[in-house]
Formats: C-alpha cells, sequence, structure tokens
C-alpha cells in the first residue's frame, strides 16, 4: 500500500548523477510561504491519537540509545544546527481491504477483511553543507472476526549526511522498527531493505525488532576519483515465538569502495565488503568476505545503472566443524527520475542475514514504479522475487521462493486529498513441499497529506 504522501514527495526528489551511497538525502525542499508555528506542529502531531491503541513494544534498550546518540554527537556537531531550513509533513491513510489468504497458507484457509490506518511524520533539515530526514511511520491492521490477530507495527528512520570540507562527507542512516513477521506492508516508496529477507516466513503472528545503523564516510581523491568506508549493524530479536524455531542475531559488516571516473558517462567501481553473522543462541556463524568490480553507466540525465560482480568466500562455523564454501555475488540497480516517472530496480544475489539461526543465500529482484499519467492520476507498481536457499545442502524451513506483484493506482482529487486503490498478489513455494500457498488483496483507501510546513533559522 503507497500512499499519495510518497508519491508527492517522490516528485521532489532530485535525481543525482554521481554514485555516492544513497543512505543520505540531498534533496532541495521547495520553498513555502507557510512558517511553522507551534499550533501547527500540535496538529500535525494530534494526528497520532488515531493510533492510541496500537501496542509500541519499547524494548529499544539504553545500550541502542547511547549508541545512537553517540553516533549521531560525532557525525553532527552543534555547528550542524545552524542556519537551516526545516520542514514538517504529517500524513494519514485508512483504508478497508480484503484478503482471501492472511497468513499465506497453502492448506485450507479462510478470508478475512480488514480496515488499515497508517499515520506518518515526515520531519526533515537542510543546510548547505547537510541534510537531516526523520520518519516515524504507525500501522494497524484489524481483522474482522476473531480467527486473525490484529498486527501493528512501527518504525523510526533517520537518513542524513553532513560535509565537514568540500571534500570529505560523512553520513548516518538508521532504522529502528517493530513488525509482524507473517505481515508484513510496506506503506513507503522504493524497492525495500534487500537485507530483510525473512518476509512472510511464518504462518503465525511473530513480533520483530530491527535495529540498523549505517555510518558512512566518503572522501574525493580528486576531481576524478573517490573513495569510501562504512560500517552498518543489524541486529533483531523477536517476541511470540511458541512453537517457531526462531533465532535472535546481530550481522556486522565492514566496507571499502574505489571510484573513479572513466568517461563523461563511466565510473569504474571497486568494493570490499566482509560480514559477519552471530546468532545469540545456538546457531551457525558465518562470515563472508566479497571482492566486487563494475560499473555505473548514465545512459541520460535522468536514468543511470550500476553493475557489480564478483567472488565471495563464505565460512560456517558450528562447535564442531568449520566449513568454506566459494560463490559469485551480485550487485545491480537501475534508477530512473523525471517529471512523470521514477523507477528503481534491483538485482542482486548475496548471502543475507536471517532469524533462521543462519545466513542464507539470497537471490533477489526487486522493482518500484511510479508513472503520472495525468495531471492527477498516478499508476504505482511494486513487484518482488524472493529466492532464498541455505549455503550449503537444503532446509525444507529455510529453502522458498516468493513472489509478489502489487499493481496500485493513485487519485490526487484535492491538494490534500488522494484515494488509493491496489491489488496484492503473492505466491510461495517451500522446495520441500508439494504445495503452493497463493494470496490475494485488494485494498481501497484515502490518504489526507497535511500542508507542508516550512521556518528557516
Amino acid at each position: 500500500m503507497i500512499s499519495c504522501r510518497n508519491i508527492r514527495k517522490m516528485n521532489r526528489d532530485c535525481y543525482r548523477t554521481d554514485d555516492r551511497p544513497h543512505s543520505a538525502s540531498e534533496n532541495n525542499l521547495a520553498p513555502s510561504p507557510s512558517a511553522l508555528s507551534g499550533s501547527q506542529v500540535l496538529r500535525g502531531l494530534q494526528l497520532l491519537d488515531v493510533t492510541a491503541r496500537i501496542r509500541v513494544p519499547w524494548r529499544f534498550s539504553r545500550h541502542h540509545a547511547t549508541v545512537l546518540l553517540c553516533l549521531l554527537s560525532i557525525f553532527f556537531p552543534p555547528r550542524f544546527l545552524a542556519a537551516a531550513e526545516w520542514s514538517l509533513e504529517p500524513a494519514v491513510l485508512l483504508g478497508y481491504g480484503y484478503d482471501d489468504n492472511p497468513s499465506l497458507s497453502p492448506g485450507p484457509h479462510n478470508a478475512a477483511s480488514f480496515i488499515f490506518i497508517a499515520p506518518r511524520i515526515d520531519w526533515s533539515k537542510k543546510t548547505e553543507v547537510s541534510a537531516v530526514d526523520i520518519g516515524l511511520s504507525l500501522d494497524a491492521t484489524k481483522y474482522a472476526g476473531h480467527e486473525f490477530k490484529d498486527v501493528d507495527s512501527e518504525k523510526l528512520s533517520l537518513s542524513s549526511f553532513f560535509r565537514t570540507t568540500e571534500r570529505t562527507r560523512w553520513g548516518l542512516d538508521a532504522e529502528l522498527r517493530w513488525d509482524t513477521l507473517f505481515r508484513t506492508i510496506q506503506t513507503t516508496a522504493g524497492t525495500g531493505n534487500l537485507n530483510d529477507v525473512d518476509t512472510e516466513l511464518v504462518q503465525q503472528k511473530t513480533r520483530r525488532q530491527w535495529l540498523e545503523a549505517q555510518p558512512s564516510w566518503d572522501y574525493a581523491l580528486s576531481e576524478q576519483s573517490s573513495m569510501g568506508l562504512g560500517y552498518r549493524i543489524i541486529d533483531v530479536s523477536f517476541s511470540e515465538t511458541v512453537g517457531i524455531s526462531l533465532k535472535d542475531y546481530k550481522d556486522q559488516q565492514l566496507s571499502a569502495n574505489y571510484r573513479r571516473r572513466i568517461s563523461d558517462q563511466d565510473k569504474l567501481n571497486l568494493e570490499v565488503n566482509h560480514s559477519a553473522y552471530r546468532p545469540v543462541q545456538t546457531g551457525i556463524d558465518s562470515d563472508t568476505t566479497e571482492l566486487l568490480v563494475g560499473v555505473t553507466h548514465a545512459y541520460s540525465e535522468t536514468m543511470s545503472g550500476r553493475f557489480l560482480v564478483g567472488p565471495g568466500k563464505i565460512t560456517q562455523t558450528t562447535t564442531t566443524v568449520t566449513e568454506d564454501t566459494s560463490g559469485l555475488a551480485l550487485n545491480a540497480a537501475m534508477v530512473q527520475r523525471s517529471e512523470l516517472t521514477r523507477f528503481d530496480g534491483v538485482i542482486s544475489r548475496n548471502v543475507r542475514p536471517s532469524g533462521i539461526g543462519r545466513s542464507v543465500l539470497s537471490n533477489q529482484l526487486r522493482m518500484y514504479l511510479t508513472r503520472k499519467i495525468s495531471p492527477i492520476l498516478t499508476v504505482v507498481v511494486r513487484a518482488k522475487v524472493l529466492d532464498n536457499h541455505v549455503i550449503e545442502g537444503s532446509d525444507s524451513s529455510v529453502d522458498r521462493r516468493l513472489y509478489e506483484l502489487v499493481p496500485g493506482l493513485s487519485w490526487q482529487w484535492r491538494p490534500e486529498w488522494a484515494i488509493n486503490a491496489d491489488y496484492t498478489y503473492q505466491r510461495q513455494k517451500y522446495d520441500a513441499f508439494p504445495d503452493t500457498a497463493e494470496r490475494n488483496v485488494l485494498f481501497i483507501g484515502t490518504t489526507y497529506t497535511w500542508p507542508r510546513q516550512v521556518a528557516s533559522r
């Protein structure tokens, strides 16, 4: 379900022809004649009252808070707050849907109708040398009857960068969310998180807490070349796992990259990544090293592509055995930004962390497309193919293929109001079982977006 607020925000995005990490926003905000007053902020925040019944599982520990605060203080000193343009944009989506297989079960199942509500607040700050985007979103699904439990999710996201010199750029991305594993709904634009390969893994309500932080550093060596370093940590824990074999885990990755312009349209890319997957309970530790080489090509002013391929080595360790496996890693992406069209496409083959107690080899194809067919009508299409397998041997609880297609339509009938309708088709097949699970979901809703408020200091 994609709200029209995200489509409108997409149309303000600037297209970037360089291939720096997309972990931070450098978009210019359109000026607004309105000023940000206390009453307007309060009015925007009042939309959260509609979710007063949503259970927010505040399991965010002091350790997590300390880590994020330290990273923020290091990357963003006090002078970062000066001479800034601030903006606030709240929105809420409310709709009704029908799901013929809510648990994506391959066996006999019942259908259910549901009510869906998703308020969201986006706050941003821009200066000449920095940008911060913070998003807070909640959503709740209430099913008719008592057969299926109501589900909800909460998400706090951060995307930011700060330039200390003309050559040096620091970035910090972070995401903290609580969701339900058997039903993950994406309400934001884009292809989603490639490291999240556990969607639709179980058929019952299982709560998950996901914490991800990605600091980065980029340095321009010359007009033609640059280098960068990055670190990523993912900390995942599960609850309500009675009868389900899921394990908490941590996954850390160090990366280094070098980029050099070889023509007006092409850049040479070299990347080295090393990740360490550690299940908190009994499981299989794994260490993965990848060496990727490729090219970024600008097809036009509005379209670019990136292709990286190279060898990878995976070392899996148990209490008694250590096994080494070699393989091929692949990352390919296509991006287009224009007044009428946004397209994001990704094809990847990488080792990804999972809650099953071991890393998995995940082949993914993801696509997100929006196309304005009139000033008030926008077509939205999202697609995903997920092919997960254990690295060595087979596992009946892991080896599976998931297909998802979500075509939709958004009608902006008023500046603040939009009507959204979409259809979701999902198909999942486990290699070890003959039956296939299919799901069809119809949804119609309306989005109200408060006028975007802007203030400068």
